[in-house]
């Protein structure tokens, strides 16, 4: 059974209020994502797992951890 760590996309769609599907089916390792979708009721929700998006939100989370410190 693959675990979260190697899943690397995942889809969320609000079908109705508070009803959403899942992609792909069925998959233990979404069930986080999912719960996390349902708190913010987007209509839809996209989750995407590489390196390239890794070092991009790192790089910019270290340049606003910076900011905080010049203020």
């Amino acid at each position: 059974m693959p675990t979260e760590d190697i899943i690397s996309t995942g889809v969320c769609l609000r079908v109705e209020d508070g009803y959403f599907r899942v992609f792909p089916y069925e998959n233990p390792a979404l069930v986080p994502f999912e719960a996390a979708v349902r708190r913010l009721n987007p209509v839809v929700a996209v989750k995407l797992r590489s390196a390239a998006v890794t070092a991009a939100i790192r790089k910019m989370f270290v340049s606003f951890l910076k900011s905080l410190s010049n203020c």
